[in-house]
C-alpha cells in the first residue's frame, strides 16, 4: 500500500507523458506544455518574441545612424559664417619694417654685379633685395624645367647661378623678394595660343601702351603657367614674392581684347581673387606682395581689377608711386595733382593719409622712387616698409 501511495504522490497530475512529445524524459527541447492547454498561450508568445526581436534590431539601426550622423558632423568644417557674409581671412602679417632695393635679373650675370648690389644694399642701409624674376616679355632669370616655358623660349637669357647667389645674398642676413610680371607676357602668349588675349579676328591681342601680348586671366592654362612658375621660383629659396600685372590690360586698346573662357567665369575680379588665393597657396608660408597702380590701392576699378582687390586674401599691396607711372589726374582734397608731373612729397604725404584713413587691416609697401621728397614723405607719415626703384 505505501508503495501504491508513494507512486501516486510522484506521479504528475493532469499530465500525460507521450513518447512522441518534445519533453518526453530524455528529450533535449520542447516547451513545458501539457496535453490539454491552449495553442493561443504558444502562439502569443511566438508572437512576443518575435516583437521583442524585431524592437530590439530596430534599436540598433537607430543607434547605429545616430552614431553614424554624429561622426560625420564632427568631422565636418564648422562654417563660421554663410555664403553671403563670407569674410576672406588674411594671414597675419609677418615681413614687419622693410627698406628693400629694386634690381634687374643682371644681379644673376656675374659675381661682380652681385658684388655691386650688395654693396648698394650696405649704402642704402636696406635690408631686402627686390629682383626680377619674370619680365613683362615673359624672360625667366632661372633655368625653368617648364616644357611651355621652354618652348617660348623664356629661360634663352637665364643664368646658371640663381640659387647660389640668393643664399650668398641671404648668408648676409638680407631678404630675398622675387619679382614677376604675371599676365603681361609677350613670349608665353605667342606660344600658349590657347591661353592668350586675342581680338575679334583670334589675332594675339597687343598692349598698344607697351606693344606686349597678354595671358589671358580667364584661362586655366594661363593660370597654371604663372602658378607653375611660382612654384619653380619658390624651389629657388626666396623670401616672398611681389606679383605685378595682376590684372587684365588697361591700354587705349583694350576694349578690342577678347577672352575666351569668359563664359566659364564671367566676373573679372573673381577670377583675378582666385589667382592671388592660388599664388598664395604656392608661396606657402612666403609671404605674397601684389603690386597695384596708385588709384587701385582704393579699390578703384581703373586697372582691369572688376571691382575691389583689397579684400583678397592678399595681405601686402604694393602702390606704384613712382612718376613714370603717375599718368592720371588726382583730386585730393581739392588739390588736383597732373598726370605725369605730381611724383612730390605733398602728393606721397597726402595719399598715404588717405591710405590710413580707410583703417583696412591690409599693409601697404609703396614703390617709390630714390628721391628726397618720396624718402621724406613716406618718413613724415611713418611708413617703414617700402620699395626704391
Amino acid at each position: 500500500m505505501e508503495n501504491n501511495e508513494n507512486n501516486r504522490q510522484k506521479r504528475p497530475k493532469n499530465r500525460a507523458v507521450y513518447s512522441f512529445r518534445k519533453n518526453y524524459p530524455g528529450s533535449t527541447g520542447g516547451s513545458d506544455y501539457s496535453i490539454g492547454e491552449s495553442r493561443k498561450m504558444q502562439n502569443r508568445e511566438r508572437r512576443n518574441k518575435l516583437v521583442f526581436a524585431f524592437v530590439l534590431l530596430l534599436v540598433f539601426c537607430l543607434s547605429f545612424v545616430a552614431t553614424s550622423t554624429a561622426i560625420k558632423l564632427s568631422k565636418r568644417p564648422v562654417k563660421k559664417e554663410t555664403e553671403k557674409d563670407e569674410v576672406t581671412v588674411k594671414a597675419a602679417a609677418t615681413l614687419g619694417e622693410m627698406k628693400a632695393l629694386y634690381f634687374s635679373s643682371d644681379i644673376f650675370s656675374s659675381e661682380a654685379e652681385l658684388e655691386k648690389a650688395i654693396d648698394k644694399l650696405k649704402k642704402e642701409q636696406a635690408d631686402t633685395a627686390v629682383i626680377e624674376f619674370k619680365t613683362p616679355d615673359g624672360d625667366l632669370c632661372y633655368e625653368s624645367n617648364l616644357p611651355a616655358a621652354k618652348n617660348a623660349y623664356a629661360t634663352k637669357n637665364a643664368y646658371g647661378f640663381v640659387r647660389e647667389y640668393v643664399q650668398q645674398i641671404k648668408e648676409l642676413n638680407y631678404r630675398v623678394i622675387a619679382k614677376v610680371t604675371c599676365f603681361e607676357d609677350n613670349k608665353a602668349a605667342t606660344v600658349i595660343s590657347d591661353a592668350a588675349i586675342t581680338n575679334e579676328k583670334l589675332e594675339l591681342f597687343s598692349d598698344a601702351d607697351t606693344s606686349r601680348c597678354w595671358l589671358n586671366p580667364y584661362s586655366q592654362t594661363a593660370r597654371e603657367y604663372l602658378i607653375d612658375i611660382l612654384g619653380e621660383i619658390n624651389g629657388l629659396d626666396v623670401d616672398g614674392f611681389l606679383l605685378t600685372q595682376v590684372t587684365f590690360p588697361v591700354s587705349s586698346n583694350s576694349d578690342v581684347a577678347v577672352y575666351r573662357d569668359e563664359t566659364a567665369i564671367t566676373d573679372r575680379n573673381a577670377v583675378i581673387k582666385q589667382f592671388i588665393s592660388q599664388a598664395i597657396k604656392t608661396a606657402g608660408e612666403k609671404e605674397v606682395i601684389i603690386g597695384v597702380s596708385f588709384d587701385a590701392a582704393f579699390g578703384s576699378d581703373l586697372n582691369g581689377l572688376g571691382g575691389n582687390i583689397l579684400d583678397s586674401e592678399a595681405r601686402y599691396y604694393a602702390p606704384d608711386l613712382r612718376a613714370a607711372s603717375q599718368v592720371q589726374d588726382v583730386l585730393f582734397d581739392d588739390t588736383l595733382f597732373s598726370g605725369g608731373s605730381f611724383a612730390q612729397f605733398e602728393f606721397v604725404k597726402t595719399y598715404f593719409d588717405k591710405l590710413n584713413e580707410q583703417q583696412t587691416e591690409n599693409v601697404f609697401v609703396p614703390i617709390c622712387d630714390n628721391a628726397p621728397y618720396s624718402l621724406d614723405a613716406l618718413e613724415d607719415v611713418n611708413c617703414r616698409t617700402y620699395i626704391i626703384d
